[in-house]
């Protein structure tokens, strides 16, 4: 398997755990290979309702019972921050035999 395949973890948390501490959980899942810290990426969680539509969970102070997620699976997604375009954009860059 290589970095680009998905992954499905389970974590248990308390209902009235701050969003901040769970992506915190998240990142430290050795096998995810997130890089701590957060500088290059970031971490966003959302769900996907019943209807199919996706529902984001913003506010890292809040905490996940303010969101109703009840029985519902929780998505994250590790994505690119501008920090993280731009040293694959000064990679690309300085390696013109990738290009």
């Amino acid at each position: 398997m290589n970095n680009d395949q998905p992954m499905r973890v389970m974590l248990k948390v308390d209902n009235e755990i701050k969003i901040c501490d769970l992506l915190t959980k998240i990142a430290q899942i050795r096998e995810l290979n997130i890089e701590l810290p957060l500088v290059k990426t970031e971490i966003v969680l959302f769900q996907v309702t019943d209807k199919s539509c996706l529902r984001g969970i913003m506010s890292p102070d809040m905490k996940l019972s303010h969101y109703n997620t009840r029985a519902v699976d929780l998505m994250a997604c590790e994505i690119l921050t501008r920090a993280g375009r731009d040293v694959i954009k000064k990679f690309y860059l300085d390696n013109k035999t990738f290009i």
